[in-house]
């Protein structure tokens, strides 16, 4: 049987791809000093969808992957690159594993294709999930392993901004899964929480809700209650009611998360991290901060010993800290916390990510308060720019983008160069 090679990796390498990976598996786009969050932890291209099945830096998507958390119920484990069509293993009750597969050129392009999603080379993915499309569509029939590569291509596109593609691909594949498996199908309920995930992201809150609910009771239906997958379920929905203000119930769903991945996973995981890391950014926005502190002090503890202390997502939880220094007017060490995550964000994931945005208004918002309008501004600028390019000219988080900026132009008495909601200047 055929084994992928593995890779020697120097040292920030390794840093980049495993928080690539984490990414993945838990990303909650948030953006703290104008109070707006979102969230969804999990991509179905690392959990049934690929022949297998923070922003702060990632805590958030739908984390249902086995190399992350324990086997649902019924469904076995994968090793490394040991992949086969979703159509050959795949339960019509359940879509569960059943087998151990043998790779075919389908599965091969699709497992290169997520490896170098992981690796954050999308062009390489493209092509490759190209590949897998020609491959799948060699049938001329639309089967599960057709649905799983759009599924992919849908991951893809939404990673890289293009959200209408994306949904497009989602639903097609949603389509091919509910006539082929019921809507009653693990495989169903994961490809719902990535629409779901889509639909937040454009801050189109009521569809990303159904969304979720849906996806929670399709495995609540059919998976253990301590299922960790359930769990992240009630996680994300939780991210979404507290980008939407609905605080009470949001914290009644990170608490009911945390209940279970606690007893599943253990107190010292990362996806535990998770959870605590979004109780603290909820409580951060309620300006409860001697909350919020306790709660990201306990995610960072964890990151620190799991993840290291150089890793994008510890040093994201670390500047999550700084901003409640920053928010009680002590400002001691708060710039060098923001510079630094700037600085391994921005190396880990480019310079246009939602993290990278949410550094650099953090970095505007501290100059602000300190009188320094010209470096706020320097700031505020570049952020707005990546929220344009990421989010586009109409998200809530672009716009609040604008209105930080032009706030900073007339504190310097420049009010003929503020920008409209689309970000272009006057």
């Amino acid at each position: 049987m055929q084994r992928l090679t593995p890779r020697r990796f120097r040292p920030m390498d390794r840093i980049r791809l495993q928080a690539a990976r984490f990414l993945f598996a838990t990303i909650t786009v948030c953006s703290l000093n104008d109070g707006l969050f979102t969230a969804a932890r999990g991509s179905d291209s690392y959990t049934g969808d690929d022949g297998t099945g923070r922003t702060n830096t990632g805590r958030s998507y739908e984390g249902d992957a086995a190399t992350r958390s324990p086997v649902s119920s019924g469904l076995k484990k994968l090793k490394g690159a040991e992949y086969r069509s979703e159509a050959a293993r795949t339960s019509k009750k359940t879509g569960f594993d059943t087998e151990e597969p043998e790779q075919t050129l389908w599965s091969k392009y699709n497992v290169a294709g997520r490896k170098a999603m992981a690796d954050a080379d999308y062009k390489r993915a493209s092509m490759l999930f190209q590949l897998a499309l020609i491959e799948a569509q060699k049938t001329g029939k639309d089967d599960l392993n057709l649905a799983a590569t759009l599924n992919n291509i849908a991951e893809l596109e939404r990673l890289t901004g293009k959200y209408s593609d994306a949904e497009k691909a989602y639903k097609r594949s949603l389509s091919i899964k509910e006539k082929l498996l019921g809507s009653d199908n693990i495989t169903v309920s994961k490809t719902l929480g990535n629409m779901a995930v889509l639909y937040a992201l454009q801050a189109n809150y009521p569809e990303a809700e159904k969304l979720y609910k849906k996806s929670i009771a399709i495995k609540e239906k059919l998976l253990d209650k301590d299922d960790p997958s359930i769990a992240s379920g009630y996680n994300n929905l939780a991210a979404l009611y507290d980008r939407e203000g609905r605080f009470a119930e949001a914290e009644a769903l990170y608490f009911r998360c945390l209940k279970v991945r606690e007893k599943v996973l253990g107190e010292n995981n990362e996806d535990v991290a998770v959870t605590l890391g979004n109780l603290g950014n909820l409580y951060f926005h309620e300006k409860r901060y001697e909350e919020a502190e306790k709660y990201f002090k306990k995610a960072l503890a964890i990151d620190q010993k799991v993840l290291g202390k150089d890793h994008p997502t510890t040093v994201g939880i670390s500047a999550s800290l700084a901003k409640i220094n920053m928010a009680r007017g002590n400002f001691d060490q708060v710039e060098a916390a923001l510079k630094k995550a700037l600085s391994v964000h921005q190396s880990v994931f480019g310079f246009e990510h939602p993290a990278v945005a949410d550094d650099l208004t953090s970095l505007g918002n501290y100059y602000e308060q300190k009188k320094q309008f010209q470096e706020a501004e320097h700031y505020y600028k570049r952020a707005m720019t990546v929220r344009k390019a990421t989010l586009g000219a109409e998200h809530p988080d672009t716009i609040a983008a604008v209105r930080a900026y032009n706030s900073i132009l007339k504190s310097l008495g420049r009010t003929k160069e503020t920008a409209n909601t689309n970000g272009a200047s006057h």
